[in-house]
């Protein structure tokens, strides 16, 4: 015990051991997937070298522009996909490390700091998306990297942290079109604190107006390209499971739709069109809501082995318990936790308003959340045991 106690409070000796979990898992995780091309792998690659002709506005591949832009220097220099999938695993590292020296910033705690770390590279469904042609890789990677760059900036105050965390918001910004939950979550707090300000009435009234615009405009942008009424009117829970009517799960994955389902006109502002029809079919669409939130939140899939289920039994659901523990004591700063609030909610009313995802890589952006607030609340269960065993 004294021997882990040495290590774990040594920053060099636990980024160390984390380095060697990392590679050992890194390396079995390559060696069984290998590179893997999927369904939207070829518009990512497409879209990348379509650019080596000058650049042109792609309304779906634009809000993965990071993503391309990853894919297009490496397709500058090969054709091969190796180099992709290299960098997508060093880059993951180099995210285990920010991801130690953010948590260690925010909690003062190098036990924390390994902690979170730790469950980061071992939750199911994370390191293995490095072996994808795919944005979760790089996404998730540069959350870290964020974060990092944040906690950096409340450190020191510096103008080079300023815009060494404008350049990571960017980055992530541009790399999904779910990407925005981000900047919300980091403004919420402040705008809570504007709006309960009892001064600048007009102001606040003007600037909520203007703001809701803007986001509506925005978030109606980036996903009509997607098909969501599609979904909505064939009762998918998991996404294209109507596709599949003989999948042993398909009335499991499914909602059916009622005979009286009202469609909106096809035609104009997709999310006035999910909103007329969420107001004109409630029932129907609270089955899909909720069906949604449990496959996301839970991270289950029936049709998993019952070997990858357990391990997410073991890794996320007991995080979860964690992490709420450290919101109920206050174990961080209110701002933090009302932005990592902020965060997980608007990520998981995205994916129950629109699709929950076959693999659930949508449930990558929660991973170094989950870890974070998970290893608070997992240290302070082993320093109250460690207290109490004196």
């Amino acid at each position: 015990m004294n021997l882990v106690s040495n290590i774990l409070q040594s920053r060099t000796r636990s980024i160390v051991l984390l380095s060697i979990i990392y590679l050992l898992i890194s390396t079995y995780l390559f060696s069984k997937y290998g590179i893997k091309v999927v369904n939207d792998s070829p518009r990512y690659l497409n879209y990348a070298r379509s650019l080596q002709e000058g650049f042109y506005y792609d309304p779906l591949n634009f809000w993965y522009f990071t993503y391309v832009i990853f894919i297009y220097i490496h397709q500058f220099f090969s054709e091969s996909l190796f180099p992709i999938i290299l960098s997508q695993y060093l880059l993951g590292y180099l995210a285990v490390l920010a991801f130690y020296r953010a948590t260690e910033i925010l909690t003062k705690s190098k036990l924390t700091a390994f902690l979170a770390s730790f469950l980061f590279i071992l939750f199911p469904d994370n390191i293995f998306w490095h072996s994808y042609i795919l944005t979760e890789s790089i996404y998730g990677s540069f959350l870290c990297c964020w974060f990092y760059a944040l906690m950096l900036h409340l450190r020191l105050g510096k103008n080079w942290s300023v815009v060494l965390f404008i350049l990571t918001t960017l980055i992530c910004f541009f790399s999904k079109p779910t990407s925005p939950a981000l900047i919300i979550a980091f403004l919420s707090p402040m705008i809570i604190k504007f709006l309960t300000d009892p001064s600048y009435r007009i102001l606040k009234l003007c600037g909520s107006v203007v703001a809701c615009i803007s986001v509506i405009l925005l978030a109606n942008q980036m996903i009509s390209m997607h098909e969501v009424m599609l979904i909505y009117k064939k009762g998918d829970i998991i996404f294209a499971m109507h596709e599949l009517p003989s999948h042993p799960f398909h009335d499991l994955l499914t909602v059916t739709p009622p005979p009286d389902m009202y469609l909106p006109d096809q035609g104009g502002i997709l999310l006035f069109n999910m909103l007329e029809f969420i107001v004109h079919n409630p029932i129907y669409w609270a089955k899909l809501f909720t069906g949604k939130l449990v496959m996301y939140l839970t991270h289950i899939r029936p049709y998993w082995s019952w070997a990858h289920n357990v391990s997410v039994l073991l890794l996320v659901w007991p995080s979860y318990y964690f992490a709420i523990m450290t919101i109920k004591k206050r174990r961080i700063a209110k701002p933090f936790i009302i932005a990592y609030l902020t965060y997980f909610s608007v990520n998981a009313l995205i994916i129950s308003n629109t699709w929950a995802d076959w693999d659930s890589r949508f449930f990558v952006p929660l991973f170094p959340l989950l870890a974070l607030l998970g290893a608070i609340g997992l240290s302070d269960k082993i320093e109250q045991f460690k207290r109490a065993s004196h």
